[in-house]
């Protein structure tokens, strides 16, 4: 048999084994659930937050897809829960996968899911226990008690703490579709069972902060460190693996970063916590020592630009879901952005593949700093776009050109009187000549074409030659920028009307 056939037969049976597995799945739908919500993951400070109730204290990943497929799901089982707690400081694991049933080879003529297979990236040569005893033990070890992170103390603050719904964005579209609320604690009633939903739609991959602010945070204050670390820091290469097992659940078409490589940066934020201050009066009997629980991270690429510079690319970010909603990922964002302006080496400071939340958050920050500079003032955005602009932008906070062209979009918008036609006017054709450049490099690459004698084709011609089309979807696209402007802007007034109440 050729290779070819070979590949050919492959791809059948692939293809036939994928539908068996579906017709299953149909056929044993008491045994196929929702992989979101049978996902709880919790990270553990002492012995009674291990031993307490599944529901207490846990939260739920914001991706499963990687490890369950496409479609999410988990099959196979009756009510199935897969544990996953990691210890506050050291992040040891706890996975135990347990249920009601299972289906049976013999008896039902199919197996269910491995799960521990499909955990393989997550769990393949890095530490864990399916002991929960064991668990116990390394939470109240001595080396959990008195751990210290890694890396070099780069800023320390306080922040006042506004406990966030422990929802995973998944859940709350799937609920949204559905038409239900979570209660007050952020907690869903449904069951996760498949009938309930085939899956919701994901926000597109990448850096997500999951640490913007909705609104100004109310409760007690917590402190806080940031540490930075990198690939010859000491003590830091096993941390970094079990940090890094956390980014597959919350970050979309995540994987596993080549912590050899010298040039990746890592920004870590704890909670630091001493046990005195605590309303217990018998805590202080337990220590008295400062503990540093695990609350994010970010990750920095820092990429080469010629001839002799460097352009710092956030890769990850990461707020986990008890500390979110706090605006630690600004926090993050901007000392980030500190760490970088420093040296001297640093062209531009950028982000890779971003999410909208993100997006919303570094928007939101950039203009927040733009506003200090001279070329930002409202007068001078009324001149229109220039070069001192850019230069201002790249060389006092290493913003990249189209990100500082982003922020003069946002501040001039708020700068403007809106209610005056003219000037309007004026605004709405200047985004739009610059949401239309991709039409008019179109045009001109037909003209080449034609000009050349080739044929043009068709869905190129079909492009050029629909003007209804193409300013419709100029209008289209205008309105939804326009739209996400106007919500930084209303964002960066209410955090400004924050700041000088907290002035007074």
């Amino acid at each position: 048999m050729s290779e070819s056939s070979n590949d050919a037969l492959a791809d059948y049976q692939i293809q036939a084994s994928t539908t068996e597995r579906d017709l299953a799945r149909e056929s044993f739908s008491a045994y196929t659930y929702d992989g979101n919500f049978c996902v709880y993951m919790k990270l553990v400070h002492d012995r009674k937050e291990a031993e307490e109730d599944i529901k207490s204290g846990t939260f739920y990943p914001d991706f499963v897809h990687q490890f369950f497929g496409e479609r999410e799901l988990i099959f196979g089982y009756k009510r199935p829960v897969l544990r996953i707690f990691y210890t506050a400081g050291r992040l040891k694991r706890y996975i135990k996968f347990d249920y009601e049933d299972r289906l049976n080879k013999e008896r039902d003529g199919c197996e269910p899911d491995n799960i521990f297979e499909q955990l393989a990236p997550v769990i393949d040569d890095i530490e864990y226990t399916q002991d929960l005893n064991q668990f116990i033990s390394e939470v109240e070890s001595k080396e959990e008690i008195s751990f210290r992170p890694p890396g070099d103390l780069m800023h320390e603050f306080e922040s006042l703490y506004k406990k966030p719904k422990m929802m995973s964005r998944s859940q709350l579209e799937q609920l949204e579709m559905a038409g239900e609320r979570p209660d007050s604690n952020g907690q869903s009633h449904l069951n996760g069972h498949s009938s309930t939903s085939n899956g919701a739609p994901k926000s597109q991959n990448g850096l997500s902060s999951q640490g913007t602010e909705s609104s100004a945070p109310t409760g007690p204050r917590k402190k806080y460190q940031i540490f930075h670390a990198n690939s010859s820091t000491a003590n830091f290469a096993s941390f970094q693996q079990r940090m890094q097992t956390l980014v597959m659940w919350f970050i979309e078409s995540a994987t596993m970063i080549d912590f050899q490589d010298p040039r990746w940066d890592f920004f870590m934020l704890f909670e630091k916590f001493n046990p005195t201050t605590l309303d217990d009066p018998n805590a202080a009997s337990v220590s008295t020592e400062d503990k540093y629980y695990f609350a994010g991270y970010a990750t920095v690429y820092r990429y080469y630009a010629y001839p002799d510079r460097t352009r710092p690319r956030v890769s990850q970010m990461l707020i986990l879901p008890p500390y979110r909603r706090n605006g630690l990922g600004t926090t993050m964002l901007q000392l980030i952005y500190d760490y970088y302006k420093k040296q001297p080496a640093t062209l531009d400071i950028t982000a890779e593949d971003p999410d909208e939340e993100f997006i919303a958050m570094r928007d939101l920050l950039d203009c927040k700093n733009c506003l200090e500079l001279p070329a930002f003032h409202p007068e001078k955005l009324r001149l229109g776009w220039t070069e001192e602009i850019a230069k201002e932008a790249q060389e006092t906070l290493r913003l990249c050109q189209r990100q500082s062209r982003k922020v003069y979009e946002i501040l001039k918008l708020k700068s403007i009187d809106q209610s005056d036609e003219e000037e309007y006017k004026s605004y709405r054709l200047e985004i739009k000549n610059r949401l239309n450049i991709p039409n008019q490099r179109l045009k001109l690459d037909c003209d080449k074409v034609e000009k050349r004698g080739h044929d043009l084709p068709e869905e190129m011609r079909a492009k050029r030659d629909n003007h209804k089309l193409i300013v419709a979807e100029l209008d289209e696209n205008y309105q939804e920028l326009v739209k996400q402007y106007q919500h930084t802007i209303d964002k960066l007034d209410k955090r400004h009307n924050f700041d000088k109440t907290l002035a007074c």
